[in-house]
């Protein structure tokens, strides 16, 4: 152990003797409402490994879209019993916070541990079909032999690179079709704007996207039942003594730091990938399925709400009408009314109940539309949530509405405000430069007027800026310049994020933190 290590190690045990909650005094319920980012996701979960660290476990979390996906991780690992049993005895606050934080930190290795795997990440199938159609130069090749083009593009969705992941409606949309050649120029279009998120027009909400969210909700279903351990394959013994020499002496240090401290006979990185690699090869080998959380209900070990945009009334039945008259070719008729528009939560239900009730008394346009869906597990949360516009048409879900993805409550404090959240921690980025939500509210009808009520930040009425005045303080990352190919950036970037507070208890951390900056009017995030 170097003197750098040493000296943290120190630090360390001073956290775990001087931390602690006084005797008899209970924890304020302290929650993460988290702004979805698409792949970049590991910003979100090292900046909850930070959180975890600075303040202790979450009372709840909720977040749509990939906000949806951390969630899950987050339930997950609460739900693992190694989080709160350390060995013969229940963890004290510290611990099971540190565990838990080091599980969060040791997500950013998956996708290089599964690569080997038929796993791959599946936030990245739009982009890497979009890189391979712009190499064989595909948009000039629908122009000399448009034939030629659409037997590329399907060899390319069958590939067995591809074909586990791709959304089968495309290839039965183009197989149906009597136009498949001007349908396929279309859906690639579409592919291309969604490995950037841009869009051009209502066509999003019909035309099928690229990614197959039935395997997605499989994919990371195993992936949480393995940071749950309640899998077949789940080393318990294995887990443990990578908690124990890497959790409290990781404190402090980001992964790349964490993962060279000794554990076993290597180090924390090295038990960790042979922990994840295991896993997933006892089951190859034995041909056993892993074991999903994804059909378990949400909540499982803490207070969750996951949120889908929701089209209800004369909307939804206008958008069946668009989409029967895509798929035949015609040109669709698109005039929805922002007034069958609604946000709906998904959670347990007592917690739906609470929420309903407004007890905070918020009169902001989005609370005044929120709506719940009730019985809902995490495989409804994930074929939907994450499907927004641009990666996928609007979806059917259990109920008879059409959701389009979590995309609009991007700063869900009010939410969580209103089932017991005591300080909600804002996670965002920022928000001036990200014009998504304005523009696909747009197509959906909203006005300027109403476009105003939920993301003015001029108006200290609106719902931006509700949800930024309730809340104890916001962790800004800017994530917008950070390629999604730079694991690195987005895991120091989320580590070492800037938390905008006044409130004195996030003003005294565990352990002193240099980037909390302790004003609300000089943020960088809004």
């Amino acid at each position: 152990m170097n003197l750098i290590q040493l000296i943290k190690s120190i630090a360390t045990v001073f956290v775990l003797l001087f931390s602690t909650t006084a005797l008899g005094t209970e924890l304020p319920k302290i929650c993460a409402a988290v702004r979805g980012n698409g792949a970049k996701i590991f910003v979100h979960t090292n900046s909850l490994a930070r959180i975890h660290e600075l303040y202790g476990k979450l009372w709840g979390i909720s977040g749509g879209s990939s906000g949806s996906v951390i969630s899950l991780v987050v339930d997950s690992i609460y739900s693992n019993p190694l989080v709160s049993n350390c060995g013969e005895k229940k963890c004290s606050e510290v611990e099971s916070a540190s565990r838990a934080a080091l599980l969060l930190k040791s997500f950013q290795e998956y996708p290089a541990v599964l690569a080997a795997f038929p796993e791959s990440s599946l936030f990245f199938i739009s982009a890497k079909i979009s890189h391979e159609l712009n190499n064989k130069n595909i948009d000039q090749m629908f122009v000399e032999d448009p034939v030629k083009a659409l037997k590329v593009f399907k060899e390319l969705l069958v590939s067995p690179q591809y074909s586990e992941y791709v959304n089968p409606e495309i290839l039965d949309t183009l197989n149906k079709n009597k136009n498949p050649i001007a349908m396929a120029k279309d859906i690639i279009s579409g592919i291309h704007g969604a490995s950037n998120w841009t869009f051009d027009s209502p066509s999003i909400f019909v035309r099928p996207g690229a990614i197959s969210y039935s395997v997605f909700a499989d994919y990371f279903g195993r992936l949480a039942s393995f940071y749950a351990a309640d899998g077949r394959s789940s080393n318990l013994d294995g887990l443990n003594d990578f908690l124990n020499h890497c959790a409290v002496p990781g404190i402090g240090m980001p992964w790349t730091e964490v993962s060279k401290l000794p554990s076993g006979s290597g180090t924390c990185g090295q038990q960790f990938s042979s922990l994840l690699t295991n896993y997933y090869k006892d089951s190859k080998n034995t041909g056993q399925k892993l074991l999903t959380l994804a059909d378990k209900e949400v909540g499982q070990s803490l207070h969750v709400l996951a949120t889908v945009t929701q089209i209800e009334n004369n909307s939804a039945q206008m958008w069946r009408s668009a989409r029967e008259q895509y798929l035949s070719d015609l040109k669709f008729d698109w005039a929805p009314d922002f007034n069958d528009w609604s946000i709906a939560y998904m959670g347990r239900e007592r917690d739906l109940d609470q929420l309903l009730l407004n007890e905070k008394q918020f009169a902001d346009f989005k609370t005044r539309r929120a709506r719940v869906l009730k019985n809902m597990t995490w495989r409804d949360i994930l074929e939907h949530s994450p499907a927004e516009p641009s990666i996928s048409r609007a979806l059917e879900i259990r109920g008879g509405s059409v959701t389009t993805g979590g995309w609009l409550d991007s700063q869900p404090v009010q939410a969580l405000a209103n089932i017991g959240c005591e300080k909600v921690i804002l996670l965002d980025t920022k928000f001036k430069e990200i014009k998504f939500q304005e523009k696909v509210s747009a197509l959906l009808g909203a006005d300027q007027i109403k476009l105003d009520q939920l993301f003015s930040l001029e108006d200290p009425e609106s719902s931006v800026s509700t949800a930024v005045k309730h809340s104890a303080g916001v962790w800004c990352t800017n994530w917008n310049d950070v390629p999604v190919t730079d694991m690195a950036a987005m895991s120091a970037l989320g580590w070492n994020g800037s938390l905008e507070t006044v409130d004195p208890l996030l003003l005294t951390p565990k352990y002193p933190y240099k980037n909390i900056v302790s004003s609300r009017t000089t943020s960088q995030c809004f």
